[in-house]
């Protein structure tokens, strides 16, 4: 933002412009649809994934929608999602205009997460093959309480997750091994000693997408790491898994301080403002008042940002030149 948008308004100051981005949402933009058409098999545990995902957004700051409603899938529609979640579909499910909808969805840069029978859909569309990763569709299975070992430590969706989870869980077989198109984040361990994907995740055709076999049951869902797998899925396949603030910009002239931040935040309300011990530095509360950031902002080094949900918009903080004390002087929020 040029300095000549401030001059009107605030004289004499040092301004500061950080770019934030966060791993977490804007309840009011950021939306998933969870989508559980099944033509043959319904899975029992369809409730239990919703809820699970419904209760993941509703602590993490994003809405969810749920349909079973083929024809619900048009360009408008999808359009409002960041991420579909196939939560046990099953069967043929689209015709060729919802089809159709779906590609550009994910051309877009749309996500899309598929769960456990997700792989049983589409068996006749190629491109659906390609979004499972090397037409991994379904080709037996078994069920099985067994140990699922991490196969990257580094990858956004599994990097906070254990070297080894698990699962008593229905774990299919594929027509072909997805490995060679896919990154495997968790394979199981099973009795014969072959190679199982569990769990993976590729960019196709211009969108994210994340699949695993877990999901058969209720219990599945109730499981912490599960759950947190979900949610980094949801956060990857959303293009939303870069944390970092960087200053981008300073101007400078003498004595105030003012402090643009923009934050993409909070499901709340944020305090942001300027203390001055020394140095100036910014801070970020959330609407408990609990501080959740904090950084110098003279020096020009970047700053890392944790892994805090933050709100979209522009926060302006000035430090009073006459008093010394920080001056909110108001939000500017714009659109993705």
């Amino acid at each position: 933002m040029p300095p000549r948008l401030f001059s009107r308004q605030i004289q004499s100051s040092l301004i500061i412009l950080f770019a934030i981005t966060s791993t977490a949402f804007c309840a009011s933009d950021f939306k998933v649809l969870v989508f559980t058409k099944a033509v043959g098999t319904v899975h029992a545990s369809i409730p239990a994934g919703i809820k699970c995902i419904q209760d993941l957004g509703a602590a993490n700051g994003f809405s969810v929608d749920t349909s079973n409603d083929s024809s619900y899938f048009t360009d408008a529609n999808l359009a409002k999602y960041k991420s579909v979640i196939f939560c046990n579909t099953y069967g043929e499910l689209f015709n060729a205009a919802q089809q159709t909808a779906f590609t550009n969805y994910m051309k877009a840069g749309g996500g899309w997460i598929g769960i456990h029978s997700a792989v049983n859909c589409e068996t006749n569309w190629t491109w659906f093959g390609g979004l499972l990763g090397n037409n991994a569709w379904r080709n037996g299975g078994l069920f099985g309480n067994f140990t699922n070992s991490r196969e990257s430590k580094t990858h956004f969706i599994v990097k906070d997750l254990p070297d080894t989870i698990r699962f008593n869980e229905e774990y299919y077989g594929y027509k072909a091994n997805p490995r060679t198109a896919v990154t495997v984040l968790y394979h199981s361990n099973q009795t014969d000693k072959a190679d199982h994907p569990a769990a993976w995740c590729h960019e196709y055709d211009g969108g994210r997408a994340v699949y695993t076999v877990w999901g058969h049951y209720d219990t599945t869902y109730g499981n912490a790491t599960y759950k947190k797998f979900l949610l980094n899925s949801i956060i990857w396949s959303s293009h939303k898994d870069v944390s970092e603030i960087r200053e981008i910009s300073r101007y400078s002239n003498h004595a105030a301080a003012v402090a643009l931040v923009s934050v993409e935040l909070c499901r709340h309300s944020l305090k942001v403002f300027i203390s001055k011990a020394g140095a100036y530095n910014v801070h970020v509360q959330n609407c408990a008042g609990r501080e959740i950031y904090h950084a110098g902002i003279q020096g020009g080094s970047p700053y890392i940002l944790p892994d805090r949900s933050f709100i979209q918009g522009v926060a302006i903080v000035r430090i009073d030149s006459d008093t010394g004390l920080p001056v909110y002087c108001g939000k500017i929020v714009w659109a993705r």
